[in-house]
């Protein structure tokens, strides 16, 4: 049923295109096709409320694309929890449909804190925290490390500066402790390789920790709304292609380090 209304609206858009009605829409008040695509929900179940909010749009196209690869990417999500690496026997990993991410930076960055030290524990005891020497990776741009919609992007409490991200398939990333957001309060669709913040070490305060990234993933999970995820971390390994992850040695991400 869905197809169909997508195509139906499709159809309408190449109309608009023809005789166009205004250059700069709201989705949620040109077509009443889109506004239907935008309440059927993305997926059967913990799917959260704030995907279902009509983001401004530059055009009716844009705003079918965008909601079609997000329903497309989500249906399209694996059901298994498989966390074996390839030809290696059964090993603590990051769910399989995470071994396509990217870690969230340019180039290669170190591990200063990996699982349980510190301050990771409990729902976090599986975060990483990313940094280069001293403070040059303050204000480095942070990369969407997978495709999936932005739930939240703002202050929350000693994740500072921070962004909450669900891929579909129950899982969600954090990134935290960002001296600026870049879509802060909006959610919307974000795609891998997006910069969406840049490294800082904001928390209840603007400096409360050096600069580094908090990159956390959450599996099974639901979103529990103003930045909160309900939902334990999971392992990283496989991310990125990487199946060793050591705190002190260095990583690359793979990501291709555009700004857009």
């Amino acid at each position: 049923m869905r197809r169909f209304i997508l195509l139906l609206a499709m159809a309408i858009t190449a109309i608009t295109a023809l005789y166009p009605f205004t250059s700069t829409v709201q989705a949620d008040t040109l077509l009443p096709t889109l506004t239907l695509l935008q309440t059927v929900p993305l997926a059967q179940t913990d799917t959260p409320a704030d995907v279902t909010a009509k983001p401004a749009v530059r055009s009716t196209w844009g705003a079918i694309k965008a909601l079609y690869r997000a329903e497309t990417a989500i249906e399209q999500s694996p059901t298994q929890s498989t966390v074996q690496k390839p030809g290696a026997g059964t090993m603590a990993a990051a769910p399989s449909w995470c071994w396509n991410w990217k870690f969230p930076f340019c180039g290669s960055w170190q591990i200063s804190c990996k699982y349980g030290c510190f301050l990771h524990t409990g729902q976090d005891q599986y975060a990483i925290d990313w940094n280069l020497p001293g403070n040059s990776d303050l204000w480095q741009p942070v990369f969407a490390p997978a495709s999936g919609w932005q739930v939240w992007s703002g202050r929350y409490g000693a994740y500072g500066n921070s962004v909450v991200v669900y891929t579909g398939n129950s899982t969600y990333y954090r990134l935290a402790h960002m001296v600026q957001l870049r879509w802060p309060y909006q959610t919307r669709y974000v795609y891998q390789g997006q910069t969406i913040g840049w490294c800082g070490g904001t928390g209840v305060t603007d400096t409360q920790y050096p600069p580094h990234i908090h990159f956390s993933v959450h599996y099974p999970a639901t979103y529990a709304g103003s930045g909160k995820i309900s939902g334990s971390s999971v392992p990283q390994e496989g991310i990125s292609n990487q199946w060793t992850l050591n705190t002190g040695a260095y990583y690359p991400s793979g990501q291709t380090c555009q700004s857009w």
